[in-house]
């Protein structure tokens, strides 16, 4: 990775640290499991390995996992009705009547 002049490295140090409205448990639910999955993948392929990919250090990958960012990602795509699934995975949309 390049150390360039900051204008592809993520800045999350003016993140505050996500501290979350209540919302609908479903929501929640789907927020803690989209931040599990995400994290899981991280840690299987290595922050190193994801920064590197992005041209980012390391440490923004960090930042972003600990400083309230990835919980934030994972909410606004549970709020979105999002979930998060492996690259490979098979995925079934369910008919409306199902859902």
């Amino acid at each position: 990775m390049s150390e360039n002049n900051n204008e592809s490295a993520l800045d999350f140090s003016k993140l505050q640290a996500f501290d979350p409205e209540p919302v609908s448990p479903e929501i929640a639910a789907r927020s803690r499991k989209n931040q599990a999955v995400i994290l899981q993948f991280i840690n299987n392929v290595t922050a190193a390995t994801v920064a590197e990919t992005m041209n980012v250090h390391e440490s923004s990958v960090s930042r972003f996992k600990s400083g309230g960012g990835l919980a934030f990602a994972a909410r606004l795509l549970a709020g979105a009705g999002l979930k998060v699934v492996p690259a490979d995975a098979v995925v079934f949309i369910q008919p409306e009547e199902f859902r």
